[in-house]
């Protein structure tokens, strides 16, 4: 899509998304999470939660039908008007399909529920090329995130095994508000942190900068996305049935968190050491200061990835309120950082990111640890030794390699990084344990299938 498009069209439409991303989130108020974490929940309590759902979203749809026209003057681009009053509409569709979802994710049909978010992407993604194909235009972008929100809700209702009837106001939902209350405003804070970041650049440095930055975003935390949001649906019901045991929670807690952070270490070092060579190839040369970025960014994605696991462990402990609390004060340090940073453009951004979220994850273990009594020491430590031993040497590799010997070398600066991958996952005894145990339960999983077939 980004050789089909421009940075500036790619900036208006990250400009827009910043906005409705916002709403999104609003609209969600972390019903869906409070459905899939509860004990138990009846259809009746289900359908209120459908209709709460729907309810916010259409007051948050209508803020911003009128709010439209005035935040195309804060960032003085007319044509942000017409885009936010479509993108906005992916909020109803959105609002209807949460609660879908969360009974798939109850339900732990994590198999249908990726296919429905794959599927849906894919839809809207062939829609969105075509069209950029046969016009050029930003325009493409709001088709393929309208297509997606449309698929998405059409396959997740015709996939969950419940339906919505009329609500009934004799059923109370107020547990689960309370709980998606704390949930929520932690997310609200954390989002305005993540996409603070494009409203500040477009309103000082313009679209063009915007879409440069927003394509490095994408680029770093696209694994995060990837990793993370499945891993979570399915960390958070199964480690729920350990909450009362703190022992059996930590050992578990170690044994994801070291997974994880090795993927994520080696992941990034080999994105941010190989982004020099790889984006300008890969989306073209408009695109050649998206790699800076890149490699500054990177350093903050490792700690971001870091960071889900206090945010597994207020959720298993149904301490969504302390959570909150703690990003009431590390929320607005994010921020500053992001203005301070824009002074520089999205380089600037980027690095003090990523500086800022290596001190928040460190905080955030630290809180965790006081107020849900998990001893969580061994598990930062665990991240430090991962970010040496893994993101350090992965990053400088292809680093030294090809500006020593040049772009040509390119292949064996990757081969590089994969001989040191397998000797450092080998000769740690740690990662050598985990990862062996993740390869024989993919081996005892995939002989199950072909005897089952």
């Amino acid at each position: 899509m980004a050789r089909l498009l421009s940075p500036e069209d790619i900036g208006i439409i990250a400009m827009v998304l910043a906005v409705t991303g916002l709403g999104d989130l609003v609209r969600d108020f972390g019903l869906s999470m409070a459905a899939v974490q509860a004990k138990t929940i009846s259809d009746a309590e289900r359908t209120n939660l459908f209709w709460a759902n729907v309810a916010i979203s259409l007051a948050l749809f209508a803020a911003l039908l009128v709010l439209a026209p005035h935040l195309a003057v804060v960032f003085s681009d007319v044509r942000l008007t017409q885009v936010l009053w479509l993108c906005s509409s992916v909020i109803l569709f959105n609002g209807a399909c949460a609660q879908f979802k969360a009974d798939l994710n109850r339900n732990l049909r994590f198999g249908i529920l990726g296919l429905v978010e794959a599927g849906s992407q894919a839809i809207g993604l062939c829609l969105g090329i075509l069209v950029a194909y046969l016009t050029g235009s930003y325009m493409a972008l709001v088709v393929m995130l309208l297509a997606t929100a449309i698929s998405e809700l059409a396959m997740a209702a015709s996939f969950a095994s419940w339906r919505p009837g009329a609500p009934d106001l004799k059923v109370s939902i107020t547990r689960f508000a309370k709980f998606g209350a704390g949930l929520a405003g932690t997310q609200l804070l954390a989002y305005l942190a993540k996409r603070g970041d494009n409203v500040v650049l477009g309103y000082g440095w313009g679209a063009a900068a915007v879409g440069l930055y927003d394509r490095a975003y994408s680029l770093v935390m696209a694994p995060v996305t990837q990793i993370l949001v499945p891993l979570t649906r399915v960390a958070v019901p199964l480690l729920g049935q350990l909450r009362d045991d703190d022992d059996l929670l930590l050992a578990s807690l170690k044994k994801v968190q070291l997974c994880t952070a090795i993927c994520a270490s080696s992941a990034y070092g080999l994105i941010g050491g190989t982004a020099g060579t790889v984006i300008p190839w890969l989306l073209g040369e408009s695109w050649t200061d998206t790699s800076i970025i890149v490699q500054a960014m990177v350093f903050g994605g490792v700690f971001r990835t870091f960071a889900q696991v206090p945010y597994w462990i207020f959720i298993v402990k149904g301490r969504t309120g302390s959570q909150f609390l703690f990003h009431l004060f590390a929320q607005p340090f994010i921020i500053s950082a992001i203005i301070i940073g824009a002074i520089w453009g999205g380089f600037g951004i980027a690095l003090s990111l990523s500086v800022s979220y290596l001190l928040v994850w460190l905080a955030q273990m630290a809180w965790v640890q006081k107020v849900t009594g998990v001893k969580v020491g061994e598990i930062t430590l665990c991240g430090f030794i991962c970010f040496i031993v893994f993101f350090i040497p992965m990053y400088i590799i292809p680093v030294a390699v090809i500006r020593v010997f040049g772009d040509g070398f390119f292949a064996i600066s990757i081969a590089s990084e994969i001989l040191y991958f397998i000797l450092a996952a080998t000769f740690w005894p740690a990662s050598r344990s985990v990862l062996g145990e993740v390869v024989a339960v993919a081996f005892k999983r995939n002989k199950q299938g072909k005897e089952q077939a």
